[in-house]
């Protein structure tokens, strides 16, 4: 029997999507194939404009697989709004907290043109590796988003919007995934791996003096608060699918109420001298060894226990996993200059167990590997 590999034309090599209309998503979506987004590198280190997909693809391929990751994420790609989230009959706590407490309020969101957005590949060091970022579309300003009498301020319509783009990325990887499963489209040929990107921030330092300490605890602070902007985009009934799915003693905690099982993913994709520095060999500060794999993972699972509440750590059987990628950034200056060399940046995504993204291979947490998961579907 011919594997779906085989017997399917691959969007690489210009198949088209099967589940796209064409102009369907012409109105709501820009996709550039021609240039990369070299803008991106300010936001993603002020940790403000760092939502996206993460892929991993074959080696020397990474301008194929950008083209093709574009392509397939194009169909999946559109606004999500809280006052959408309620409309698909999520109860969300958290979408009360984010401001939509009365109908008429929620009518008002629900019935305002969804804004344009974008998906731009954001040029990346190293091999096998890409990433595609998704924003608002800079023709679209906060007086077009404005939804009642009252002009939301800066601040509240930046984190809405951030809300609303980690809930885009999120149910685009999760239709992607299950597209490929189901045979809907041309089994990938480069791309091979897909994690949404909901937030970037900085690790904290390590510490070892007081100063070093103060300054530690602030951006211990930022991570904290950043795992929670992740875990607010998390659709709340997948995450009590998810919960209620496990059936087993391992969700329960000592008095028998359940529990939230969760799981960290960490992969280092910093390719680039370490330690912010320009120098050609390996630095071995702290400010370099802070993004190793035995201070990220710790810091990340101590940071969504507080976000998340009753929970417990499982390596196999994670009701949600939490993705954890270290991205090579350009340096920048003060000024927005290029200072040159590369610095370390933190990508955090989060998925539940039945948004079927990711999987236990070789006794880890892995995202789904689509040419394997297309295979298996021909």
């Amino acid at each position: 029997m011919p594997s779906g590999s085989a017997d399917r034309k691959s969007i690489a090599d210009g198949a088209e999507p099967a589940d796209a209309a064409p102009g369907e998503d012409d109105a709501e979506l820009d996709v550039s194939l021609e240039r990369y987004e070299y803008a991106a590198t300010s936001s993603i280190l002020a940790g403000t404009g760092g939502v996206g997909f993460a892929a991993t693809c074959a080696f020397n391929r990474e301008k194929s697989a950008t083209k093709e990751l574009l392509e397939l994420l194009r169909p999946h790609v559109r606004w999500r709004d809280d006052a959408e989230a309620d409309a698909d009959g999520v109860d969300d706590p958290a979408v009360d907290g984010a401001g939509l407490r009365d109908e008429s309020e929620k009518d008002q969101k629900a019935t305002s043109p969804p804004p344009r957005l974008r998906l731009n590949p954001v040029k990346m060091p190293g091999r096998g590796f890409v990433f595609v970022r998704l924003s608002v579309a800079k023709d679209t300003t906060t007086d077009e988003q404005d939804t009642g009498e009252t002009k939301e301020d800066e601040k509240t319509y930046e984190q809405r919007v951030s809300k609303s783009l980690g809930r885009a990325v999120s149910r685009a990887a999760r239709l992607l995934t299950a597209s490929v499963r189901a045979g809907a489209v041309p089994s990938p040929r480069w791309v091979e791996k897909v994690v949404a990107i909901q937030a970037t921030c900085a690790m904290p330092e390590i510490s070892e003096t007081a100063a070093e300490t103060d300054k530690a605890e602030t951006a211990s602070s930022v991570l904290r608060d950043t795992v929670k902007r992740v875990v607010a985009c998390l659709d709340a009934e997948a995450l009590q699918k998810s919960r209620t799915a496990g059936g087993s003693d391992d969700g329960k905690d000592d008095d028998g109420k359940d529990v939230l099982r969760f799981a960290v993913a960490f992969a280092n994709r910093f390719r680039g001298m370490g330690g912010e520095t320009k120098n050609k060999t390996r630095d071995s500060s702290n400010s370099f060894k802070r993004y190793a794999r035995e201070f990220v993972v710790p810091a990340v699972a101590a940071a969504a226990e507080s976000a998340l509440g009753t929970t417990k750590i499982s390596l196999t059987d994670p009701d949600v996993c939490f993705f954890v990628e270290v991205l090579s950034v350009p340096n920048e200056g003060a000024d927005g200059s290029r200072a040159g060399g590369y610095v370390e940046r933190l990508a955090i995504g989060a998925a539940a167990k039945c948004d079927g993204v990711f999987e236990l291979k070789r006794g880890a947490i892995r995202p789904v590997a689509l040419k394997r998961a297309s295979e298996a579907t021909g």
